[in-house]
């Protein structure tokens, strides 16, 4: 379990290593929000533990949780994009999912893409 886990993400197009989802959050709050938002705890879980959903963000500001969770369903392929949409729910808590939200997801995810070389395949 803890190899699917450590899926491969390509850093750049010449040289592929092993990400947690936890760096791949560091990476994308440096490249996209530089460095604003909250220290978060991510994780991977199975199907079972979410299946009918690809992500989920708890996030009370700290009042039940002292820092943001996001759980990510290891069965979804492409889990870098579902990472994005959860991180933008803790950039954004108040923004609801919409046209404009689906627009910023589309927007970041793309950029991740270009500077984050692979995650269009992770």
């Amino acid at each position: 379990m803890e190899k699917e886990l450590r899926r491969g993400v390509c850093a750049n197009r010449k040289e592929c290593i092993s990400m947690t989802p936890q760096t791949a959050y560091n990476r994308l709050n440096r490249l996209i929000w530089h460095g604003r938002l909250p220290e978060a705890k991510v994780i991977f879980v199975d199907d079972s533990f979410i299946p009918n959903c690809w992500g989920v963000t708890l996030h009370d500001e700290g009042n039940l949780f002292p820092k943001p969770v996001i759980i990510i369903n290891l069965l979804r392929k492409n889990w870098g994009e579902t990472l994005v949409h959860e991180a933008l729910h803790v950039a954004e808590p108040t923004l609801r999912h919409g046209t404009v939200f689906n627009a910023l997801v589309a927007i970041y995810w793309r950029r991740a893409k270009k500077d984050m070389h692979g995650w269009g395949k992770s």
